[in-house]
Formats: C-alpha cells, sequence, structure tokens
C-alpha cells in the first residue's frame, strides 16, 4: 500500500496527463510536492493539486482535518 505522498505524486500524474497542465515534479520532501508549473497553468494547478494532496491525505488520516498549503512563486521557498 503507498504512502499518501507517493499516492499524491500518482494522482498529480494523472491530473496532468488528462488535463494537458504544462508542469513537471522536480521534488518530493516528506509531504511536500514541489513542481514546475508554467505560468498559465500555475493560477488553477495549485488549487487542483491542494485538492488531489488533500483527498489523498485523507484516505489515510481519518481522525483529524488534512490542510495543505500551497503557494505559486518564482523560485522554490523553504519557510
Amino acid at each position: 500500500m503507498p504512502d499518501m505522498t507517493k499516492l499524491a505524486m500518482a494522482e498529480v500524474r494523472k491530473y496532468r496527463k488528462k488535463h494537458g497542465v504544462r508542469t513537471t515534479l522536480i521534488n518530493a520532501i516528506y509531504d511536500e510536492l514541489v513542481t514546475n508549473t508554467h505560468k498559465d497553468d500555475s493560477p488553477s494547478f495549485v488549487v487542483e493539486k491542494r485538492k488531489i494532496m488533500i483527498a489523498c491525505g485523507e484516505r489515510f488520516v481519518k481522525s483529524i482535518p488534512v490542510r495543505v498549503d500551497g503557494q505559486v512563486l518564482p523560485y522554490w521557498h523553504k519557510d
């Protein structure tokens, strides 16, 4: 059984292929998926990526709400 991050990676890939989103997975760090997305696709893709990650997290975490933060930046930034 995959973990939620691996499941989210697979679901993001499916979404990208199905909807023609110009994005590439750059890195997966623990529960974070870093993508490089074309500027025209970024605003809508960040919303969809959050939805995908929440749905994948909810398959594993039943007792607490799943939250996902996401933002569009011209560079990778670690808080």
